[in-house]
């Protein structure tokens, strides 16, 4: 079984798989083998999803934000309000612009997923198919099918050589 660096995502990505549900993936139907190396996959993800927030978190701290709950309400209110509050509003609307920008620089980064080995493909169809109904927050989800499908092939999956039958 042959073990790679995956370079092929951005943060991005692993962003939207873990808030998309990949997290909630299980592998009880297939092999142990391959059920170790979906287990790897995740941890990998999780390994990344953390680093990226840790990041993000740090990036809040160097433009002075510790709260971002509060920084958000203040900034809601001073929006909305009707008071001469043109410089506080200003300064916030700045240091949340140079936010944006760190963060989406942040989110365009190649993500690296480390070590563990791309399914064969029929044992992917076999983990799709059980994880096409999978509880996650208010409603089920195939969460392994779409783009994800379609991002995860040669990282997570790899396509059969050959014919199929």
């Amino acid at each position: 079984m042959t073990i790679l660096n995956h370079n092929d995502m951005k943060n991005q990505d692993i962003i939207n798989l873990v808030t998309n549900g990949i997290m909630a993936t299980t592998a009880h139907d297939i092999p142990a083998r391959y059920a170790y190396q979906v287990l790897k996959f995740k941890k990998a993800v999780r390994e990344a999803f953390t680093s990226i927030q840790a990041a993000e978190r740090e990036m809040f701290s160097s433009e002075g934000i510790e709260d971002t709950k509060a920084f958000n309400d203040r900034l809601k209110e001073l929006r909305e309000s009707l008071s001469d509050n043109s410089k506080e509003l200003g300064e916030m609307e700045t240091r949340l612009a140079r936010l944006n920008a760190l963060q989406a620089e942040l989110r365009g980064e190649e993500a690296t997923l480390k070590n563990f080995a791309p399914l064969p493909y029929d044992v992917w169809h076999d983990l799709q198919n059980e994880n096409r109904a999978v509880e996650f927050g208010d409603e089920k989800k195939d969460i392994l099918s779409g783009w994800v499908e379609d991002l995860l092939e040669n990282i997570l999956w790899i396509a059969p050589e050959g014919n199929i039958e």
